[in-house]
This record gives C-alpha cells, sequence and structure tokens, in this order.
C-alpha cells in the first residue's frame, strides 16, 4: 500500500443521485488523481463520457479495450493527464 494512498467509500442509496453525486465530489473534493470503479463497462463508458462533456480528464478502463489502449489509459493517469 502507497503511504500516499487515500481510500474513501461513499454509499448512495438513492441511484438517482449518484451521478450528481460523484460530480459533485470531484469538482470540489477529489481534484487530483482518482479511481471511480463500476459494477458495468458500460457504466464506465457512460461515466467517462459525461465526466468529458463537464470538462473532466478521464478515461475508461475495461476489458473490451485491446491492450494498447489499456496502457494509454494507464500512462495518462501516471502523467497525471
Amino acid at each position: 500500500v502507497v503511504d500516499k494512498l487515500v481510500q474513501e467509500f461513499i454509499r448512495v442509496k438513492d441511484v438517482a443521485q449518484r451521478e450528481p453525486m460523484l460530480v459533485a465530489l470531484l469538482k470540489r473534493q477529489f481534484t487530483s488523481e482518482t479511481i471511480i470503479f463500476c459494477e458495468k463497462k458500460s457504466e464506465a463508458h457512460r461515466l467517462q463520457i459525461v465526466l468529458g462533456l463537464l470538462g473532466l480528464h478521464c478515461a475508461e478502463l475495461h476489458g473490451d479495450l485491446n491492450q494498447t489502449q489499456r496502457l494509454q489509459a494507464l500512462d495518462r493517469f501516471a502523467k497525471k493527464e
């Protein structure tokens, strides 16, 4: 475990409020490197589109991407892009 790693778990019961709450947290509190886990690939893809439209730099990472795309996403994260 990295010494600088901070983990936070936030449970939102109302499904309709999850995405707006996540966006608010990303814009206000978690403004640097953040990893978000989704249950489904489709959710990760949708979230990548929504966050991109809101001006937040992000990438999706899942099994439907080829190895090159996955490595590029990880590399951009490591470079804080």
